[in-house]
């Protein structure tokens, strides 16, 4: 997805749009209407790699998500020229939210008086 995007960004002009389908996993989640495991986690990282390449290139084109049925990503060209994308480091494994989730199972005493 990304080398077919890099590549094509080329060819759009400025204040041109290029439509990406498929990029919301909601509807395939596990009981939802669409239940399937395959397309859940491609639509996951096509959405994780489109805001891959947005964090590196917010001066370069604007982005915009739609939710609706399998989702869109619409986005319109600013600039000529892309960088290439970085992986997004999350802090949600890290030492200090999973302390925190860790301490969030037990139940906080209740004092009364």
């Amino acid at each position: 997805m990304e080398k077919i995007f890099y590549h094509y960004y080329d060819f759009l002009r400025l204040g041109g749009i290029c439509v990406i389908d498929d990029t919301s996993w909601l509807p395939y989640s596990k009981n939802e209407y669409r239940d399937n495991s395959y397309n859940e986690c491609t639509n996951r990282g096509v959405f994780q790699r489109i805001l891959e390449i947005y964090n590196q290139n917010k001066g370069s084109f604007s982005l915009e998500f739609l939710f609706e049925g399998s989702g869109l990503a619409i986005i319109k060209k600013k600039e000529n020229f892309l960088n290439k994308s970085k992986k997004i480091h999350s802090r949600e494994y890290g030492f200090k939210n999973l302390i925190r989730k860790f301490l969030s199972i037990f139940p906080k005493k209740i004092i009364i008086k």
